[in-house]
């Protein structure tokens, strides 16, 4: 029996000339998972869309565009909340606070609401960020806090 780390660093060619038994636990299936969609085309450019989106809270678009990115944000880090982490993302996040508009705040807390309470390393790294905006007064961001 071979274990799968030892199967995926041999070279494509061997590995597909011979047939594998292999020990494969849950971890082994996640490494194996992550390997198989890192090869995919859409986690190559993934990066390129991600600053794309982020790069809107940098612009000068409108409230609408912002709003509707801050809750394509919320899409992204469903699938993924360790992209919370990020700091770019972060930084994003810190605009959407801050942001003039109240439907852009409150997608902003919806979605750090959402995914720190399980991520101690995000509590920590949003806590500031929290904590400056605590003294918002909008009508809606107090109903969501």
């Amino acid at each position: 029996k071979i274990t799968i780390l030892k199967m995926l660093s041999l070279p494509i060619t061997i590995r597909k000339q011979q047939r594998y038994t292999l020990d494969i636990d849950y971890d082994d299936v996640c490494l194996l998972m992550r390997y198989l969609t890192s090869n995919r085309p859409f986690l190559k450019t993934f990066d390129v869309y991600l600053k794309q989106l982020a790069a809107v809270f940098q612009s000068e678009a409108g409230t609408n565009i912002r709003s509707k990115a801050m809750k394509c944000l919320c899409t992204v880090v469903e699938a993924d909340p360790t992209i919370l982490a990020r700091n770019d993302i972060k930084s994003c996040v810190k605009v959407g606070l801050t942001d003039k508009s109240v439907s852009v705040r409150e997608a902003a807390i919806d979605l750090i609401g959402r995914y720190i309470v399980h991520k101690q390393l995000l509590i920590l790294q949003y806590y500031d960020v929290l904590c400056e905006r605590s003294i918002d007064t909008g009508k809606n961001h107090e109903i969501h806090c």
